[in-house]
């Protein structure tokens, strides 16, 4: 979203299960050394797109790590549907 839409960082945070802006800007900022607004900015300035490219990698690895260990944990089956797997 931070990506591919013009909404407000806010908004974005609360829209993808974040309490709040300071929460995912503090995850970006641990995970990738990057402020969302930073990470927009470079997107959109396209200063270092290489960059950019290696921080939407990681960041998709670590939420597909999130969600293989979410699936894992069997008091998150009902979230997703997953019966005896």
């Amino acid at each position: 979203m931070i990506k591919h839409t013009d909404k407000s960082l806010t908004d974005i945070s609360h829209e993808s299960g974040f309490s709040d802006y300071k929460y995912l800007n503090q995850m970006m900022k641990d995970k990738y050394n990057l402020t969302a607004l930073r990470y927009r900015k470079e997107l959109h300035e396209k200063k270092s797109p290489s960059h950019s490219k290696i921080v939407s990698y990681h960041f998709i690895q670590e939420l597909k790590d999130c969600i293989s260990r979410l699936e894992g944990d069997k008091r998150y089956n009902s979230l997703f549907n997953i019966e005896n797997i």
